[in-house]
């Protein structure tokens, strides 16, 4: 089983490549993801980019809009605003706004993201990418802001969140399939002032 396991990874790895940064010279390259972004100092800004969003096995954009992101500061030390704003044709804009929060009671890579509705949502920060997960009924949500340069990626998948099919490998080790519902990415640029 573990050298399953192991063969899975390799072939996972294989196939992922590094975002890196010429300098001049091919030695002189430095992976991009590698790059620390302090929050909120790095971060805070206007970000607009395009929305995406697409429904598992088809092509089409479902929601094709504009989205300006505000990440502000407030006047608590521990508290900023995250403000999206989507513009869609024909139709006024929808903003969502947000609190990330810090309290002293978590870790340093710890946050809470505030729906300002009694709902708190875990989010841990590692690196340059922000990342949760939650659920709303039976759906299992994954989200990531990615932070490189002046640039943000954000993505949104759903998942179904009961497994189509499992599979008992050995006795006590199961593997779930879990379809996908539909996946967002918005791609942000930092406006400059």
């Amino acid at each position: 089983m573990k050298q399953l396991l192991f063969y899975v990874a390799i072939i996972m790895f294989s196939g992922c490549h590094t975002l890196t940064k010429h300098q001049g010279s091919k030695a002189d390259s430095t992976s991009l993801l590698e790059v620390e972004y302090q929050f909120p100092q790095d971060w805070l800004g206007t970000y607009t980019g395009s929305l995406q969003a697409y429904r598992a096995g088809s092509n089409k954009n479902l929601y094709p809009s504009g989205v300006t992101l505000s990440i502000a500061a407030t006047a608590d030390s521990n508290r900023w605003e995250w403000s999206s704003v989507y513009t869609m044709d024909g139709r006024e804009p929808i903003e969502k706004k947000y609190f990330i929060i810090h309290p002293d009671t978590l870790g340093s890579s710890q946050y809470l993201m505030d729906e300002g509705n009694g709902i708190f949502i875990n989010q841990h920060l590692y690196g340059n990418t922000f990342t949760g997960a939650y659920t709303v009924n039976d759906q299992f949500f994954t989200f990531t802001y990615t932070k490189i340069k002046e640039e943000l990626l954000y993505e949104l998948t759903v998942y179904n969140n009961s497994p189509t099919e499992s599979v008992e490998i050995e006795e006590g080790f199961e593997v779930g399939k879990i379809e996908m519902a539909t996946v967002q990415k918005v791609y942000f640029r930092k406006k400059q002032d």
